[in-house]
């Protein structure tokens, strides 16, 4: 399929497609480290939330109060990227201080930012916030 080709994947901060060309850098969140703001750093999941679409190259992803964290992904890249994926999850949960929190993806090709963002805003939302 087409959206398998065009998946990509993160080596030693070069991004390449399947093919192995380089792809443009800018497509990818480079400072993972940063402040996030207007985040709690415990943060508790209060309401269900949603954030993304489900367009292609995008991610929808649905958020739920929980006693523990509980990630399934869909994905059409599945079989290529689904640890990749579920790890960047589990990353932002724990970069938030998620204890508990059953989080639902449904990946139509989104690259690693894209995901991250996606989870961070259906967090915030879950959280209470506006965005």
């Amino acid at each position: 399929s087409a959206l398998r080709q065009i998946a990509v994947v993160t080596l030693s901060k070069t991004v390449y497609n399947r093919a192995g060309k380089t792809l443009d850098r800018g497509l990818f969140c480079e400072n993972r480290n940063r402040k996030k703001k207007g985040v709690s750093p415990d943060m508790k999941i209060t309401k269900a939330a949603a954030a993304g679409t489900m367009e292609s190259s995008d991610v929808y992803v649905e958020i739920q109060p929980a006693d523990q964290i509980s990630v399934q992904i869909e994905s059409v890249v599945f079989q290529q990227f689904g640890q990749q994926i579920d790890q960047v999850v589990r990353q932002v949960l724990a970069d938030h201080g998620v204890a508990g929190a059953s989080v639902s993806l449904n990946d139509k090709g989104a690259v690693e930012c894209v995901i991250r963002a996606r989870v961070e805003t259906a967090l915030k939302r879950a959280e209470g916030g506006e965005n």
